[in-house]
């Protein structure tokens, strides 16, 4: 996952054109960890990692809005440009409420758990094993 400075960097850097008024980005990065049933034997574990990017664009009294998980600088720069047409024509939305002043604060999920995001392959095995076992016992299948 990027860390604060390089997603920070990035927004700035792709975000910073000439194509509209103002830009504002929004960046989100999550990583999900799963660990896939079939006939009670475990078959995959994956690990995903997405970060999107919001980016809007003010031209005028108009907005458009774009969204990205292409976060090379090339991707960034697609977004920004296309958030500018779609503000500059008649898809673009009436704007008056301006854009929120510029924030260096990080928000993290307050329910996040140290423990449950480390977890391991072989750990959420281990916690699948019992139930695995108590449905064979029972001659069910878990999928």
């Amino acid at each position: 996952m990027l860390g604060e400075a390089t997603a920070l960097a990035l927004l700035e850097q792709g975000l910073n054109g000439p194509e509209a008024d103002h830009f504002e980005g929004y960046f989100s990065s999550r990583r999900d960890a799963y660990t896939r049933l079939a006939n009670a034997e475990v078959i995959q574990d994956s690990l995903v990692t997405n970060a999107t990017v919001i980016v809007r664009a003010q031209v005028s009294d108009r907005l458009g809005t774009v969204t990205t998980n292409d976060l090379s600088m090339e991707g960034l720069k697609r977004a920004r440009k296309q958030a500018a047409e779609i503000a500059g024509s008649v898809a673009g939305r009436p704007f008056d409420s301006g854009f929120l002043e510029q924030s260096r604060d990080i928000t993290t999920n307050s329910s996040f758990d140290e423990a449950t995001a480390t977890i391991s392959p072989e750990a959420r095995h281990a916690l699948l094993d019992g139930p695995i076992k108590q449905a064979r016992k029972a001659g069910l299948l878990l999928a």
